[in-house]
């Protein structure tokens, strides 16, 4: 249950990350979407007001090939000339039913166009009034119609039609190239936003995965020294064999140069029980009692100290080739019921790291419970 617990602590935090990077990335793929779709609608709304302008201006454009026919057949009389009507009154109604399916979903624009295909009737049925009475009773016939400016006015009506259809579609269009525009700007600032957050998301999730990798690393670690000290205090004779095979353990796990294990007597002094790398003519002290500098200070204290900059020939390390210093300290009581009895000190030339104090505070009861029993049995 307990490493159950444990891993639920260590890895709510990634599981929530990521948790949280996959709702954003299902929102930004919504956004997205629905930014591309805004983006196509419009493009095809625009480009179906371009179809509806350009339909709009055949259907007048095709009236006048129609009107063009009349004026020549009326001037010269030749059939000839009616060829351009002819053509211009096959494709009308095509191009008007052309235009109102374009339209068919405004009814502002139906509206119009009904009137315009109206105008249109008459104007056509005014053309081939004309050109009957043409064939008919000749140029003075039909230039009489002409004359009641009938069909000029119907076109006049047409044309403002028409003016007015295609200021709509452009005002339409205008508007929905403003939302293409305003779709187009939210499209990029949102993929900025999507990417610069993406980054952030994936960036904090790896940096929780690798946290939780070196915590995991550290646990590992400081439960395998846990289980070395067990092994270590299990199954020595006496307190110096015992006080060495820790002192011994420590140092190789802890990559320190040098070390002395101080055991606490009845007498109240601490005598040296145990050295690690600490060469016979070393001035490092044999007992210690009150007032005696940082191993003292650090029974007092009952917590761990640290030292940088040790001062030359504090704790000296070496063998037959030569000396040298240790350059940084950590000297670590070990106590039972807030009774210290015994002092560990350790040198290194380099800086104490961080989980070697929190391996020590995990490791301090049972080596000072080991050293209590085999204490009990000497006496």
């Amino acid at each position: 249950m307990q490493s159950t617990i444990s891993l639920r602590g260590k890895d709510l935090n990634t599981y929530t990350g990521t948790a949280l990077a996959v709702v954003f990335f299902i929102l930004a793929g919504v956004a997205a979407y629905w930014n591309t779709n805004t983006l196509n609608k419009n493009q095809l709304l625009v480009t179906r007001t371009h179809d509806t302008i350009t339909s709009i201006d055949r259907v007048l454009s095709t009236l006048k090939d129609a009107e063009t026919g009349q004026r020549g057949y009326v001037i010269m009389g030749e059939e000839r000339y009616l060829e351009p009507f002819t053509v211009a009154l096959n494709s009308l109604e095509g191009n008007i039913s052309a235009l109102d399916l374009l339209v068919d979903s405004d009814k502002e624009q139906k509206a119009r166009l009904d009137l315009l295909r109206k105008h249109v009737q008459l104007k056509i049925k005014e053309l081939q009034e004309t050109i009957h009475l043409r064939k008919e009773g000749g140029f003075q016939a039909s230039r009489t119609v002409v004359a009641t400016d009938r069909g000029k006015n119907e076109m006049d009506i047409i044309r403002n039609l028409v003016e007015d259809m295609k200021a709509k579609e452009r005002l339409v269009r205008n508007q929905r190239l403003e939302e293409t525009r305003e779709a187009f700007h939210l499209a990029v600032v949102s993929s900025i936003l999507t990417s610069i957050l993406g980054v952030f998301l994936a960036g904090s999730i790896g940096y929780m995965v690798l946290r939780n990798a070196r915590n995991s690393k550290k646990e590992a670690w400081l439960q395998s020294g846990q289980i070395g000290i067990s092994k270590v205090t299990a199954g020595e004779e006496g307190i110096k064999e015992l006080g060495q095979a820790i002192l011994t353990f420590l140092a190789t796990y802890l990559n320190a140069q040098a070390g002395a294990l101080f055991v606490k007597e009845n007498s109240g002094l601490y005598r040296r029980v145990a050295s690690y790398g600490i060469p016979k003519d070393s001035k490092t002290v044999e007992t210690f009692g009150n007032d005696d500098g940082l191993l003292d200070q650090a029974v007092k204290e009952n917590r761990i100290l640290t030292v940088s900059d040790v001062p030359p020939g504090y704790l000296a390390f070496g063998s037959g080739l030569g000396q040298s210093n240790a350059l940084h300290l950590m000297i670590m009581p070990t106590s039972i019921d807030n009774n210290v009895n015994a002092v560990i000190e350790l040198g290194f030339v380099h800086a104490v790291a961080p989980q070697y104090i929190e391996m020590l505070e995990k490791s301090s009861e049972l080596i000072g419970t080991a050293i209590r029993s085999y204490a009990y049995r000497a006496n």
